[in-house]
C-alpha cells in the first residue's frame, strides 16, 4: 500500500535491522574441522566445515600449469607465457605461488583487469544517449579519463574508502599534484542523460551509488516506500537532494597539461572561439535574465499573492521557457523569501499582515492556509461568509488598521521600523485585494531598480531623463539600498550564479547554448591533441531543499526532507549533511566504521570474480529479497579482514585498511582457490545411492570452470598472435569493428546506444545501469565468431607469422604452436594428428579452397579449443 493509505503500516526499523545484512560485522572464530591439514587459511576452515557437515570433501589441488593459468587470468586477464609456466612448475619452494600472486598484483595489467570489473558496476560508456547523435559526434570527449582513473587507482591500491570518497566528491578533496584523481567523479557523471531530464539523472545516480556500494535498491523508493526493505520515500529524496545540489561546471578541470604541439595550438584556437561565443551568450543572457527578473518583480509578487503555489515551481527547471514566461525558480525563491520574513520586517512586515487580512497565508501562500477569504476574487476564492457589504466594510476597516499601524511605526530600515519608501507606497496605494498590495510593492521595487541603473550614454539625445538630483536625499540612501539589496543581493530571491544561466534561458537561446556545448565537445573528440579533463560535479551555490514527490510525480511536491543518510544504516540519531551538496558527507557515511554493508558488498564482489559465483547470490541487493549468504561467517571474516587489513606484503608492512590487493592475496592463497575443477567432491561408496547434496557446487567442493569473458578472450587471442598492444590509457578505440586493432579490450569504445554485436554475443555488461554480474550464455553465435570472424582470421595469420613458427620442419612448428597457444608441449598423439592435418590436401570436404593456409587453419583450430577458451 502507498504511504498514508488504507492498509499501510509504518516501517519497523528495529525489526528490519535484524536482517543479517544490517547486523554489525562480526568477528567469527574459524570452526574446528576434521581434515585439519587441508586449510591454508582461516577462511578455508569456514568452507571445509560446511563441506564436512554435508558429507563432502574438497577436490585435490590443481596441477601447477592449471593454477598459474587460472591466477594469470584472474589478476591480469592474460594467459601466462610458457616460460612463466615452466618456471613455476619447476619451482620447489613453498612460497612459489605467493610470489606469482605478488608479481601479478604489481603488474600494470592488474589494474586493467580489475578496473574493467568495476566499470561494470559504474555503468561505464563512452557515448551520450541523445537522439540525433551518431558516430564520433556522440562520444563524450572526456569519458575515458574515468576509465583511466579506475585503472590507476587499482594499480596504486588506493584504499577502498578513499576510492569511494574520490568517486563521489573528489572536487572537495585535496588531490595536490595528482589531478588525475578528479576524473574519479565519472562514477556519477557517466550515466544516461535521459533527454536531459534531471529527475531521471538523479535517480540513476542514486541507483548506481546505493546498489553499487551498498547493495541496496534505494531507487525502488522513488514513488512509494520500498515494498520489501526498510527504505522510506523520505530517504530516497534525502539522497535526491544531494545530487540535485550538484551540477557540472561549464568548463571541466584539466587533469594534465596540454602538449605544446601545432595541432594542440590549432585546437586551442578553435575551441577558444567556440568558448568565447558561449561566454558571450551566457553574459548576454545572464544580464537580460537579471534585468528582467528585477524589472518584473511586480509580476512575481502578483502571482504569489493571487495564485496558489504551482507544484512545478521546484520541479520543471529543466523545461524550455517561452519569452515572457515567469521563471518558476524565481517564483519559488520569492515564496521562500517571503515565508522567512519576520513579523517586524521593515519592508515586508505590512505585506504579511495584509495578506492575512485578505485571506491568504503570511507569504501569500496557498488559499485556505490562513483566515477565511472575504471575497477577494483575485485569489480565486468566492466570498460566501455573511453579508457581502458588511464583509467588505469589515475588511476595509482591517486594511486601514494595518496600514495606519505601520504608518505610525518609526521610519527606518531596522526591525520594528518601516522603510520610508514602503511607507510612501502604502500611503498612496488603494488596497482592495491581495493583488493591489503586490502591485504597490512591485511598482516601488521597479522604480527603485530603474532609478539605480546607470543612464545610457545617449540619454539626452533619446529624451531619457535621469532622476532629479535631490530624489535620493528625499527618500534616504539607506532606504533605497535596502530595497536594492533584496533585488540584487546574493541572498535575495532574484540572484542566481552566472554558471546557472542556462536554467533560466528561453527556448531559442537555450538551443544555441546546447549547440555551442556540443561544438566544444566535438572539437575535443576530433582533435587528438585536446588535453584530458575530468567530468566532475561541483556544489550548486544554493543547495536544493528536497521535498518528497508524491507518487514520484515532480508536479506533486510533498513534505520537505533533510539531506542525510539512510535511516536503516545510520540509525535513529542520524545527522543532516553539512555545507554544500552533502556528497562528501554521503561518501563518509558509506565508509563509516559502523556501516556493515560496504565492506561486505565489496568482499562479496571480489570473491565472485575469483571463485565464479558470489557468497550472496545477488551482489547488488543484500535486502529482504536476496538469498541468504551461503557462508555468512566467511563473508564477515573477509569483510573484517578487508576493513582492517595489514597491507599488501609485496609493497609494505604498514597498516593499510581497505586494501584490495591484500584481499586478493587472502583469497588466492587459500586451499579452496587452489582446488582442481575436474575432480568430483562427492565420492559415495557403492552402497550409498543418495544424490549429490551440492550439485551446483555452492559449498565450493571444487573450483568452478569458467569460459573466458569477452576481454580475456580477445586479449588472449592477441597475445597468442603476438599482436597485443600493451600501451595503457588514452582515448577509446574501435576494438569490435576493426580486425587490425590490437589494443586491449578495456580500451575499446563502449557505445551505450549501439553496443557492438561482438560485445552482446559474449555477454558484455549492459552500460545502461549498474551491473552486478554478467550473464553467462552459450549460444551458436559465439562459435560462429570463432570460426568465421575477420578478427579470428587475422589472429590465425599473425600467429603463423611469428618467428617461433617460421621454422623449416612441421614437427617443430606444431610444438611451437602448442607452446604459444596453450603454454605446453603437445602429446605424441596431438603431434601426430596435427602433422597429418598439415600433410592433407588443402581442399575442404566440399572441394572449395579455404581462405586460410593449412598452417593457419591449424592455428585457428587450436585457438578454438576449450583448453584455450576456458579456465579450469
Amino acid at each position: 500500500p502507498a504511504p498514508a493509505s488504507a492498509g499501510a503500516t509504518p516501517i519497523d526499523f528495529e525489526a528490519a535491522r535484524r536482517h543479517g545484512a544490517f547486523q554489525p560485522i562480526g568477528a567469527p572464530v574459524p570452526p574446528e574441522v576434521s581434515a585439519a591439514a587441508w586449510p591454508a587459511s582461516p577462511g578455508d576452515r569456514f568452507l571445509l566445515a560446511r563441506l564436512e557437515a554435508a558429507g563432502l570433501s574438497p577436490a585435490p589441488a590443481a596441477d601447477r600449469r592449471t593454477l598459474i593459468r587460472r591466477v594469470h587470468f584472474d589478476l591480469a586477464g592474460l594467459p601466462p607465457a610458457v616460460e612463466d609456466v615452466e618456471d613455476f612448475v619447476n619451482d620447489p619452494e613453498p612460497q612459489a605461488f605467493a610470489r606469482v600472486v605478488d608479481r601479478l598484483l604489481a603488474s600494470p595489467h592488474y589494474g586493467e583487469r580489475w578496473g574493467r570489473h568495476w566499470l561494470d558496476v559504474a555503468r561505464y560508456a563512452d557515448t551520450k544517449d541523445l537522439v540525433l547523435l551518431y558516430g564520433k559526434d556522440a562520444i563524450r570527449p572526456d569519458a575515458y579519463t574515468y576509465r583511466d582513473y579506475v585503472i590507476r587507482a587499482f594499480n596504486a591500491d588506493v584504499p577502498y574508502d578513499r576510492f569511494i570518497h574520490e568517486q563521489l566528491a573528489a572536487d572537495t578533496l585535496d588531490v595536490g599534484e595528482e589531478r588525475w584523481r578528479l576524473a574519479a567523479m565519472g562514477f556519477l557523471t557517466l550515466g544516461r542523460l535521459f533527454d536531459k531530464n534531471p529527475h531521471d539523472i538523479y535517480d540513476d545516480q542514486i541507483d548506481t551509488v546505493t546498489r553499487g556500494l551498498l547493495a541496496l535498491t534505494v531507487s525502488c523508493a522513488r514513488c512509494h516506500d520500498h515494498k520489501y526493505d526498510a527504505i522510506p520515500t523520505e530517504d530516497y529524496y534525502a539522497l535526491y537532494g544531494v545530487f540535485a545540489s550538484s551540477e557540472p561546471p561549464l568548463e571541466r578541470p584539466l587533469i594534465a597539461d596540454p602538449p605544446g604541439t601545432p595541432e594542440q595550438a590549432e585546437f586551442q584556437k578553435k575551441v577558444a572561439a567556440e568558448r568565447q561565443k558561449l561566454a558571450d551568450l551566457i553574459d548576454r543572457e545572464y544580464a537580460e535574465s537579471q534585468r528582467e527578473a528585477c524589472a518584473r518583480t511586480g509580476d512575481y509578487l502578483v502571482k504569489i499573492a493571487t495564485e496558489k503555489p504551482d507544484p512545478l515551481e521546484d520541479a520543471v527547471f529543466y523545461l524550455s521557457l517561452s519569452p515572457g514566461d515567469l521563471k518558476p525558480q524565481i517564483t519559488s525563491r520569492w515564496r521562500r523569501f517571503l515565508e522567512k520574513r519576520p513579523a517586524d520586517d521593515p519592508v515586508f512586515g505590512p505585506w504579511n499582515e495584509l495578506m492575512a487580512v485578505f485571506g491568504g497565508a503570511r507569504s501569500g501562500g496557498e488559499s485556505g492556509t490562513g483566515p477565511p477569504s472575504h471575497g477577494d476574487t483575485e485569489a480565486g476564492v468566492e466570498g460566501t461568509i455573511g453579508d457581502p457589504a458588511a464583509v467588505a466594510a469589515a475588511r476595509a476597516g482591517d486594511v486601514r488598521a494595518v496600514v495606519q499601524k505601520w504608518l505610525a511605526a518609526p521610519s527606518g530600515t531596522q526591525h520594528g521600523e518601516l522603510n520610508p519608501l514602503v511607507r510612501e507606497a502604502l500611503a498612496e496605494a488603494t488596497l482592495a485585494g491581495r493583488g493591489d498590495v503586490a502591485r504597490a510593492y512591485g511598482a516601488l521595487f521597479r522604480r527603485v531598480y530603474e532609478e539605480s541603473r546607470p543612464a545610457p550614454a545617449n540619454a539626452t539625445a533619446s529624451g531619457v531623463q535621469a532622476p532629479a538630483e535631490d530624489s535620493t536625499d528625499a527618500v534616504g540612501a539607506s532606504a533605497r539600498q535596502q530595497l536594492l539589496d533584496i533585488l540584487t543581493g546574493r541572498d535575495g530571491p532574484v540572484y542566481f550564479p552566472k554558471r546557472s544561466t542556462y536554467l533560466y534561458m528561453t527556448r531559442v537561446p537555450r538551443g544555441e547554448y546546447d549547440r555551442l556545448l556540443l561544438e566544444v565537445d566535438k572539437l575535443a573528440v576530433y582533435f587528438d591533441a585536446a588535453p584530458p579533463r575530468a567530468m566532475v560535479l561541483v556544489d550548486s551555490p544554493e543547495p536544493y531543499d528536497p521535498r518528497v514527490f508524491v507518487r514520484g510525480n515532480p508536479s506533486q511536491p510533498g513534505a520537505t526532507v533533510a539531506r542525510r543518510f539512510l535511516r536503516i544504516v545510520a540509525g535513529e540519531n542520524r545527522g543532516e549533511f553539512g555545507a554544500g551538496s552533502g556528497r562528501l558527507d554521503l561518501a563518509r557515511a558509506i565508509t563509516a566504521p559502523g556501516n556493515p554493508l560496504t565492506a561486505r558488498v565489496m568482499a562479496n564482489r571480489v570473491w565472485m570474480h575469483h571463485f565464479g559465483r558470489p557468497i550472496v547470490e545477488t551482489p547488488s541487493d543484500f535486502g529482504e529479497r536476496s538469498d541468504p549468504p551461503t557462508h555468512p561467517e566467511l563473508l564477515d571474516w573477509l569483510a573484517r579482514e578487508f576493513q582492517e587489513s595489514a597491507g599488501h606484503k609485496a609493497q609494505s608492512t604498514k597498516h593499510n585498511p581497505w586494501s584490495l590487493k591484500r584481499l586478493h592475496r587472502l583469497l588466492l592463497l587459500t586451499s579452496a582457490y587452489q582446488q582442481s575443477s575436474l575432480a568430483s567432491s562427492f565420492r559415495p561408496s557403492t552402497l550409498d545411492a543418495r544424490p549429490n547434496p551440492d550439485p551446483e557446487n555452492r559449498l565450493l567442493g571444487r573450483f568452478n570452470r569458467r569460459r573466458l569473458d569477452l576481454e580475456a578472450m580477445r586479449d588472449s587471442l592477441l597475445a597468442a598472435s603476438g599482436r597485443l598492444d600493451r600501451r595503457m590509457f588514452g582515448r577509446p578505440t574501435d576494438v569490435a569493428g576493426d580486425p587490425q586493432n590490437a589494443r586491449r579490450t578495456v580500451y575499446g569504445l563502449v557505445d551505450r546506444q549501439n553496443l557492438p554485436g561482438l560485445y552482446r554475443v559474449f555477454d558484455f555488461a549492459s552500460p545502461d545501469q549498474s551491473a552486478d554480474r554478467r550473464p553467462d550464455t552459450i549460444v551458436p553465435q559465439q562459435a560462429l565468431f570463432a570460426m568465421n570472424s575477420p578478427f579470428m582470421i587475422e589472429q590465425s595469420r599473425a600467429l603463423i607469422g611469428r618467428a617461433e613458427i617460421a621454422v623449416d620442419d612441421d614437427h617443430s612448428r606444431v610444438a611451437a604452436l602448442y607452446r604459444l597457444i596453450v603454454a605446453r608441449d603437445p602429446s605424441p598423439a596431438e603431434t601426430a594428428q596435427a602433422l597429418a592435418f598439415l600433410a592433407a590436401d588443402r581442399k575442404d570436404s566440399h572441394g572449395e579452397a579455404s581462405t586460410l593456409s593449412r598452417r593457419e587453419q591449424l592455428a585457428q583450430v587450436l585457438l578454438l579449443t576449450n583448453e584455450f577458451m576456458f579456465v579450469d
